[in-house]
């Protein structure tokens, strides 16, 4: 995307916009989204000029945007408060695009289920992934079945394991004696241990991984409530 100024500037109206037009595509749409969802109230006297609602609702945004983008948001060069919707912030439109795409996809299932996701689409679209989501992977985290909560320590190993047992030349022999205490006295239980330990090590890293991605979309969640509370209320 060009980060010329120029962007941003018509040439046949000699007026500008005060963000990329996509900015306002995004304010479009968390419009129509505030207004479906039921958590918030869309104050539509703030927006008459817009063409109200059943003209926001009912119209495709290139039809819409070259309607009324003129009296909404052009100005003269120079003069970017002379626009009937100027904004005091400035929104960053990747940011805005990431808002919206968590939104548009929470019916998917829990954060990391998003996460997963929101990482698959920026991929699709050669974007940028964020450093939070590089790791997510839908098939990372699974349900584990009974015997692996059995046999990898998926359930932190929630039996007593000084209780377990195990056969070994057809002699039994506990838990409490062997890799369980790092008591290895041959090749095979050393190899048990350490096959059990790397385990732990990857289920741990696969935990953060999880939380990391969850607490990124958890994030946009709550930016996206702020958003949308803005955007009700007649601002972004």
């Amino acid at each position: 995307m060009s980060k010329s100024p120029y962007i941003r500037y018509d040439k046949s109206a000699g007026l500008w916009i005060q963000h990329r037009k996509v900015v306002f595509l995004y304010w479009f749409k968390f419009l129509q989204h505030a207004e479906r969802d039921d958590r918030y109230t869309v104050d539509w006297t703030k927006y008459q000029s817009w063409g109200v609602r059943e003209v926001v609702m009912d119209t495709k945004f290139d039809v819409w945007w070259q309607e009324h983008w003129r009296d909404l948001f052009g100005f003269p060069e120079g003069q970017p408060e002379t626009a009937q919707f100027h904004t005091e912030s400035t929104p960053r439109a990747d940011d805005l695009r990431t808002t919206l795409l968590v939104y548009e996809n929470l019916y998917r299932g829990d954060y990391w289920t998003v996460g997963c996701y929101v990482r698959h689409i920026e991929e699709k679209k050669g974007r940028k992934v964020a450093k939070s989501l590089v790791d997510a992977d839908r098939d990372l985290w699974t349900s584990p079945t009974e015997q692996q909560k059995r046999t990898t320590g998926v359930s932190r190993w929630r039996d007593n394991p000084r209780r377990r047992k195990r056969v070994q030349d057809d002699a039994v022999y506990t838990a409490k004696e062997s890799w369980v205490t790092m008591d290895v006295n041959d090749d095979k239980t050393r190899g048990d241990y350490f096959a059990w330990e790397q385990k732990q090590a990857e289920l741990e890293s696969n935990r953060l991984i999880k939380r990391r991605v969850q607490g990124y979309i958890s994030g946009y969640v709550k930016r996206c409530d702020v958003l949308m509370k803005n955007i009700a209320d007649g601002s972004i």
